[in-house]
């Protein structure tokens, strides 16, 4: 048993390194390699069904959006009283509020390419559209292995939230808001909360099994 978990340390750690190196990085470079490339690249398959595509998929990013699904899915699951499921979801609060001190501190600029919604005023680096879906989803997929049962219902349900979290990126670098590197840092830094809440969850459920 301690060999994977030996493993999973270590994978974090590499993480939290990476995601640190990025944030120097994003404080030194306005640009990555291939970001702005990648971006042109987006924007020049430009379409009206394109365009409607990525204002649903950015929609659920946009901060009162956010406030009232969280809201909503935290009262339902005390309404359950899925103690530990609800306080997963409130968690969610810590990253966001780091996520705009770490833009602020970084202060990288956002692309000036910005279509179809109007050029948002704070700092680019990291993407906290990004992060809120690996926020949201990552926890409502493992929620579903907790909830759905049936294999046949639970894995397309399971899939269709990770293509989420890649649409919700992918949206923001279409609209121009975000450079790609913008994007992997905010997930970057909500699959490592995601980690931490997780591994909370599993040793506050452990702990109280024990007493």
């Amino acid at each position: 048993m301690r060999c994977p978990t030996l493993h999973r340390k270590r994978v974090f750690t590499v993480g939290v390194v990476a995601f640190f190196t990025m944030c120097i990085l994003a404080g030194l470079l306005d640009t990555f390699p291939g970001d702005e490339a990648a971006l042109k690249w987006l924007q020049s398959h430009r379409s009206g069904f394109l365009d409607d595509a990525v204002r649903a998929a950015s929609f659920p990013g946009h901060r009162l959006v956010a406030a009232l699904t969280v809201t909503f899915l935290v009262l339902s699951l005390l309404a359950f009283r899925r103690w530990m499921d609800a306080l997963m979801f409130v968690s969610i609060l810590a990253p966001v509020v780091l996520n705009m001190a770490l833009k602020e501190i970084i202060d990288r600029p956002r692309p000036d390419m910005t279509i179809l919604i109007s050029p948002p005023t704070s700092p680019g680096f990291p993407s906290g559209h990004a992060e809120y879906a690996a926020l949201l989803f990552l926890l409502l997929f493992y929620l579903a292995g907790e909830l759905v049962g049936p294999r046949w219902l639970r894995w397309p349900l399971r899939i269709a939230l990770v293509l989420a979290i890649l649409a919700v990126g992918t949206s923001r670098v279409y609209l121009g808001v975000h450079w790609p590197s913008d994007v992997l840092g905010g997930y970057l830094l909500g699959v490592l909360w995601v980690w931490v809440v997780l591994w909370g969850r599993k040793r506050l459920t452990f702990g109280s099994r024990r007493s």
